[in-house]
């Protein structure tokens, strides 16, 4: 209690509030009880900034298509959903059986479990997780569809850390998120890119249309737009830091 009346006090003594994602931003201020308007300022990825030199761990792709999930397994994440999805299509479609692999680079809840359960799927592949600059160069180079899990199950109002990397790399990504969620919000075509991650056979029909479309070449739109794009980050910024409160 005592810090939360503090972080008030930060609010009232502030010019202006911000948050990374718009749901977090609304329910900031609401916590806070503040007249301010909490802003969004999305963060952003630049290449530049890293050192991303580290190629010595990367596991080269053994399939035509290799979808892959670099990450954490906690806060109601359904990777359960999805690796059962994608099992259910490797035995009903053989064109994806023989021609894709799933990559996952984890850790925390179930990690050991799901090792158990799919030990004897060999178009699964449960490792170990790599430092940034090896993890970097391996979903760059090696995968194909990127992964991200948004939390759960109901609603999530944060941004992933991963998705202004992965916007930058340029490759389709595939969206497991609850039906509120910032993910949903800022993606330009989520029927193609988001599947309701409680709803299985939502996910195997829209984790089925990517691949197809992958194997097959087809060129994708960028899934959330401009939304990372310096012009946006910086009319973002003049925004906040202009902002005048009586």
């Amino acid at each position: 209690f005592l810090r939360l009346r503090k972080m008030i006090s930060v609010v009232q003594q502030s010019k202006s509030c911000c948050a990374t994602a718009y749901y977090m931003a609304k329910d900031l201020q609401y916590l806070y009880a503040s007249k301010k308007f909490f802003h969004t300022l999305p963060h952003c990825f630049e290449v530049n900034a890293f050192k991303l030199d580290r190629k010595d761990n990367i596991r080269g792709k053994k399939a035509k298509c290799q979808i892959a999930y670099h990450g954490a397994l906690m806060f109601g994440r359904n990777m359960r959903g999805l690796l059962d999805a994608y099992s259910q299509l490797i035995e009903e479609n053989e064109t994806i059986k023989k021609t894709t692999e799933f990559v996952l680079r984890v850790k925390g809840e179930n990690v050991d479990e799901f090792k158990t359960i799919y030990k004897h799927n060999n178009n699964i592949h449960i490792l170990d997780p790599l430092d940034f600059s090896n993890s970097f160069n391996e979903q760059l180079h090696e995968s194909d569809i990127n992964i991200i899990l948004e939390n759960g199950p109901y609603y999530s109002n944060i941004l992933p850390g991963k998705v202004p990397l992965l916007a930058n790399l340029g490759k389709p990504v595939f969206i497991l998120s609850p039906l509120k969620s910032e993910l949903r919000r800022i993606t330009e075509n989520p029927v193609h890119y988001i599947a309701d991650m409680n709803n299985i056979a939502e996910i195997k029909e829209k984790l089925k249309d990517i691949i197809l479309r992958t194997l097959k070449n087809e060129s994708f739109e960028k899934p959330f737009g401009n939304y990372f794009s310096d012009e946006n980050f910086i009319n973002s910024i003049q925004t906040i830091i202009n902002i005048d409160y009586e």
